[in-house]
């Protein structure tokens, strides 16, 4: 995870707000805060969101936010940021973490979710993790830094427009306003089975019997 991400630095304008790498320590207030922000989501727009989403798709990620590419846990994560002002932990930013890391080969950033505890808001707390979002952006050299807004979001979109972000694409849709149907969860992982054992055997031998001539 994370492979190649430069951090960025402070914002400089914003002296009481620091933005950095959440700790674990912080991870269960992250999750509280997702979940809250998704069922914000779920109740504007039940049709878009299955009610098992989070478990199943949302709550795997923020738990490897906070592992390594071997499973082991890190203190701090590399795709998680928080919001910190006079000291008080006050919102974070959540960027997609790409199978090749954040970023990575995609040379693209994406910003999942921006959350500001109530009692911080209209303070420039949101507004300055976007602007360490565009930092990173810049650091990292990604072609795109992109974020998703649904449409009935006017404040973020507002947001997100005086931070200099443009509308690129609409997604139009009809059907029904009924709740989402749950999203089937995941299979188990397969065991590699006797049919498979065979082809990889013989894969084997083949490149043996070819090393064996080509040393001949």
């Amino acid at each position: 995870m994370a492979k190649g991400l430069a951090q960025a630095g402070p914002i400089s304008d914003m002296s009481n707000i620091e933005i950095r790498r959440a700790p674990i320590a912080l991870k269960g207030r992250i999750t509280e805060l997702c979940r809250q922000t998704y069922d914000k989501h779920r109740d504007a727009q039940p049709y878009a969101w299955a009610a098992n989403y989070f478990d199943l798709a949302i709550q795997p990620h923020l738990d490897a936010a906070f592992t390594d590419k071997h499973g082991k846990q890190q203190s701090e994560s590399p795709t998680l940021f928080v919001a910190m002002k006079d000291g008080e932990f006050a919102g974070y930013l959540r960027m997609a973490d790409w199978s090749s890391g954040i970023g990575g080969d995609l040379h693209i950033g994406s910003i999942e979710d921006i959350c500001v505890i109530p009692e911080f808001q209209g303070q420039g707390v949101a507004r300055a993790l976007i602007e360490y979002a565009k930092e990173l952006a810049e650091k990292n050299d990604w072609d795109n830094l992109v974020a998703q807004v649904a449409e009935w979001n006017v404040a973020s979109e507002g947001l997100f427009e005086a931070s200099g972000f443009t509308d690129q694409s609409r997604t139009y849709r009809i059907g029904p306003n009924r709740q989402a149907r749950d999203v089937p969860a995941p299979s188990e992982k397969r065991l590699v089975s006797l049919h498979d054992w065979l082809w990889i055997a013989l894969a084997v031998f083949a490149l043996a019997a070819t090393a064996f001539l080509l040393t001949k």
